[in-house]
């Protein structure tokens, strides 16, 4: 409901929307229950930017990169 049931990446509406942590739930814990802490992405863009930029450590900055 966020988002809207939106991809945050490419806007599509509805579909198969995956949670993204945009700081790294591995490398930062204290964030993982923070709701401005994520997105939702479709699974396409979800998998486009791990195979980016790998999983475990991954940080805003780098969401910030991919979105544009």
């Amino acid at each position: 409901q966020k988002a809207n049931f939106t991809c945050d990446k490419c806007t599509t509406r509805g579909g198969s929307l995956q949670a993204h942590h945009l700081n790294g739930f591995n490398s930062f814990p204290e964030q993982r229950l923070l709701p401005e802490n994520g997105v939702c992405l479709c699974k396409d863009c979800h998998d486009e930017f791990h195979l980016k930029y790998g999983k475990g450590n991954n940080t805003k900055e780098q969401y910030k990169e991919f979105k544009c």
